[in-house]
């Protein structure tokens, strides 16, 4: 599993920096793709708070966030779960995880599954964002699993 999700942080990494990067590169980015973008931050960060058994109650799901905001969040992201990546022994992704959700009902959760979740969370919206981007005229480019893979930036490998 630690392989695996290290591919997936990997890619979720990358594609985070995709959007953000149009982001930047846009004069006018749609506002509902904005949202959805700080959405897809601030969860990543309500769960990181959650592993690290500290109360994200102060850290929106859906926060309203400007471009850098989201450049901050999603370093300060980053570097988060490297960290708790870096740290975790294959076992410890046994680790059952207490917290409470948004509405303040008690989880339990295995570790892996939180990390799973959040890697795979952000595609859902990401596709929104690209439909949002396509609406607006723009150009989304692809944020794709398969496309980072073929960027080489995963092991050197391309194809």
């Amino acid at each position: 599993m630690k392989t695996a999700l290290d591919r997936l942080f990997q890619h979720l990494r990358w594609a985070d920096d995709q959007l953000l990067r149009a982001a930047e590169a846009a004069g006018d980015y749609p506002p509902a793709a904005l949202r959805l973008l700080g959405h897809i931050l601030g969860a990543e960060r309500v769960w990181l708070l959650r592993i690290r058994g500290q109360d994200p109650g102060a850290a929106p799901v859906w926060p309203q966030l400007s471009v850098q905001e989201c450049r901050d969040l999603s370093g300060q992201n980053r570097q988060g779960y490297l960290e708790r990546l870096a740290a975790t022994p294959p076992e410890g992704f046994e680790e059952v995880i207490a917290y409470r959700d948004t509405k303040g009902v008690e989880h339990r959760t295995r570790l892996g599954d939180i990390l799973l979740h959040v890697a795979l969370h952000g595609a859902h919206h990401r596709g929104q964002i690209a439909a949002i981007l396509r609406g607006a005229g723009m150009e989304p480019g692809g944020t794709d699993y398969i496309r980072f893979c073929r960027s080489g930036l995963l092991g050197g490998q391309q194809g």
